[in-house]
């Protein structure tokens, strides 16, 4: 299993073997999967995420990759369709994550091997509504979350570095990049962290230890400049 996402009672899983698990964990009986989604064969599956917005647990994509006899791509499902998966977006190299965005819904990003960050408009699949290079090496982990400075889109990749962009409302966005951990280690794991009334982001990589690093210092570009809040050991 190399994904999970939970949406409302809905757990979803998945796979190297193809698949996406999905339980219902308000069941009688929520051991047992609710429904499994299949692909074809030799497709490895590297992320998953229902659509934030959709409590009922019906949207969710599906990045892909790593695999000789398969496309890799991005997989959007929607189980209310006859069809499964409904879309299939080729990316040509490894997509190892993905996520939708908090503030715009129909928005998705999907994070590939070589540091691009491909943005997908849901109503309009055609093709990629952006593709940025981002990271110097493999892009592991996206998140977005809203702040009081706008929403915060993190990114994190095998250069050992975060970026964090403030998608304001009305003005140009700002990032900052800054290194994940003070041993420069490769970082896979990316989350915002609230804490009262403090926002974090919260990393993890080789190391084996979890970083944290104050919102208001990546905002204000101060976040590379200065040691993280703390670290745990993993």
């Amino acid at each position: 299993v190399h994904g999970l996402s939970s949406s409302g009672s809905m757990l979803a899983s998945a796979a190297a073997d193809a698949s996406i698990i999905l339980w219902d964990m308000a069941a009688a009986i929520p051991h047992l999967p609710a429904a499994t989604l299949r692909h074809s064969y030799g497709t490895v599956l590297l992320d998953v995420e229902f659509q934030p917005k959709d409590r009922a647990g019906n949207i969710l994509a599906a990045s892909s990759g790593f695999s000789s006899s398969a496309p890799s791509g991005v997989y959007v499902h929607d189980r209310r369709s006859s069809e499964s998966p409904v879309s299939f977006l080729e990316t040509n190299l490894s997509a190892l994550c993905v996520n939708w965005d908090s503030a715009a819904p129909h928005l998705f990003r999907a994070g590939l091997e070589d540091g691009q960050v491909l943005t997908f408009d849901q109503r309009n699949l055609a093709s990629p509504l952006h593709c940025k290079r981002r990271h110097k090496a493999a892009v592991r982990s996206l998140a977005t979350a809203p702040t009081g400075a706008g929403t915060a889109f993190v990114s994190c990749g095998e250069d050992t570095r975060i970026i964090c962009t403030f998608e304001d409302t009305g003005a140009s966005a700002t990032s900052t990049d800054f290194a994940a951990s003070p041993s420069g280690d490769y970082v896979h794991a990316v989350q915002v962290v609230s804490v009262g009334s403090q926002q974090f982001i919260a990393s993890g990589g080789y190391d084996g230890g979890v970083t944290f690093h104050p919102m208001h210092g990546a905002k204000h570009g101060k976040a590379g400049g200065s040691a993280p809040s703390a670290m745990v050991e993993g």
